[in-house]
């Protein structure tokens, strides 16, 4: 009988991998220089095997290569890595951009779930479609927090170096977007081109980012607004410009 000492999620998910009653897990503590750390033991008969852990920029590239790979041959959808919203108050790990805006949050082995319940409240607010990729550590979890009209997918792993998805929950469209988060997408010089578009830039150009966002509020119903919005971003060439 073999044992080694594991984390305890990490003990969890090799135990999941075998077959009782070949294998056990059993709490036991192992010393550090200042203090016991409680640790646990896996017992088993069996050959040792430990499932590698997802890290995200191996995720990130999988679910650009299976997930979105129609969408990144499609000349009319943007691929957004890191899109910031709402002037910082979130960064989705991808969006996609095209007659609507899909957004993709990544939860690798490496990342916890506690800035979700932030991030949901941020990305409710401006995209029409949310997808949560997560692994299975993660996935008991993300499905009691997440909306029921997000997207869950699950990753896993199935090869060497392999990530396979598997589609866990089916999501439906946005009822929450926000006119006002989905236009703070824009930099104040969209903004106002989009106003001047419509006859309504005269006394807003010396206006503060606020006021014209808010006339443009004022002037265009959600479904137009964010359909301008999504123009004006695959327009957009330098995404590396501040204002």
């Amino acid at each position: 009988m073999e044992a080694w000492v594991y984390p305890y999620p990490q003990a969890c998910a090799l135990a999941r991998e075998r077959t009782a009653p070949r294998v056990a897990v059993r709490a036991v503590e192992t010393h550090s220089k200042r203090r016991p750390v409680r640790r646990w033991m896996v017992y088993s008969s069996l050959p040792r095997s430990f499932p590698r852990q997802m890290r995200d920029c191996e995720i990130r590239r999988a679910v650009k290569d299976t997930l979105l790979a129609r969408s990144l041959s499609d000349p009319d959808t943007l691929i957004v890595e890191e899109l910031g919203l709402r002037h910082g108050a979130g960064r989705v790990d991808i969006a996609v951009i095209n007659g609507e805006m899909h957004g993709y949050e990544l939860k690798s082995d490496q990342d916890t779930l506690r800035r979700l319940p932030r991030q949901i409240r941020t990305y409710n607010l401006v995209f029409d479609r949310i997808t949560l990729v997560v692994t299975p550590d993660h996935l008991a979890q993300a499905t009691d927090i997440v909306p029921g009209w997000w997207d869950i997918v699950l990753a896993e792993s199935c090869g060497e170096g392999e990530i396979c998805f598997r589609a866990v929950q089916a999501g439906e469209r946005n009822p929450e977007v926000s006119g006002l988060a989905t236009v703070q997408l824009l930099w104040r010089n969209e903004a106002l081109q989009l106003l001047d578009e419509r006859g309504f830039a005269y006394g807003m150009r010396s206006k503060p980012r606020k006021i014209i966002y808010g006339r443009i509020i004022e002037i265009m119903d959600l479904p137009e607004l964010q359909a301008s919005v999504r123009r004006q971003l695959r327009s957009r060439k330098d995404w590396r410009s501040a204002e």
